[in-house]
């Protein structure tokens, strides 16, 4: 099966910029921006990690704090008034905030794509998928 093609438009001065730099280096500019697509979508996983692993540190660090300021509540060292309650909830919003990053950032398998290729192949006469 061939690779599939793809197009898109840039803007004019970024397409001179595109046509200027593959002049320079003798190759198409086609060739550039596949490097450039392939390089991208390797890195994409790496950087989702990465991602991931600095917002579960954030949230392992606002519920450290949080345990250390119950401990200190409930050890009289800091009283037990309303700010402390305050600053107490507030880590809490933060700590579920980060989660709910966390879990929006997660990249779940989908097969919507596949399901509309589907679709599309056993109709009896193939038309062109409307944009």
């Amino acid at each position: 099966m061939p690779s599939p093609k793809y197009s898109f438009r840039l803007p004019q001065h970024q397409a001179d910029e595109l046509e200027a730099l593959a002049a320079r280096i003798e190759t198409t500019p086609g060739m550039i921006v596949k490097l450039l697509v392939s390089r991208t979508l390797s890195e994409v996983a790496t950087v989702l990690d990465d991602h991931d692993q600095q917002l579960e540190n954030i949230h392992l660090a606002i519920r450290d704090i949080a345990q250390v300021f119950r401990e200190l509540i409930a050890g009289d060292v800091v009283a037990s008034d309303e700010q402390s309650t305050r600053i107490l909830d507030t880590l809490e919003h933060l700590g579920r905030a980060v989660d709910s990053i966390r879990d929006s950032a997660f990249v779940r398998p989908s097969t919507t794509i596949q399901d509309l290729i589907a679709a599309h192949d056993e109709k009896p006469v193939q038309q062109s998928l409307r944009i």
